[in-house]
């Protein structure tokens, strides 16, 4: 766009396009990656119950600072898993 050049604010720029576009792949690609998690759950026994009751449950203070330190892990566990998929 030349210097003397006004945008028009009805028209969206190139920029704003590319992240949309952007913003839709990485939606779709989580959406991919939920739809694996959930089938590999399923093919291993998960039922909406069981994954309601664990969804209910409290945490312990002490379950609340072990996930803090299996964090890590977890990333790795899922990583992994992805990449066999």
């Amino acid at each position: 766009m030349n210097e003397g050049a006004t945008k028009n604010p009805d028209q969206p720029d190139a920029r704003s396009d590319k992240q949309e576009r952007i913003r839709r792949q990485n939606v779709d690609e989580l959406k991919r990656l939920c739809d694996r998690i959930g089938a590999e759950a399923q093919r291993r026994g998960l039922t909406q119950e069981i994954l309601n009751q664990i969804l209910d449950e409290e945490p312990t203070a002490e379950e609340l600072a072990q996930s803090r330190i299996n964090l890590t892990e977890r990333r790795a566990v899922v990583a992994e898993f992805c990449k066999r998929a």
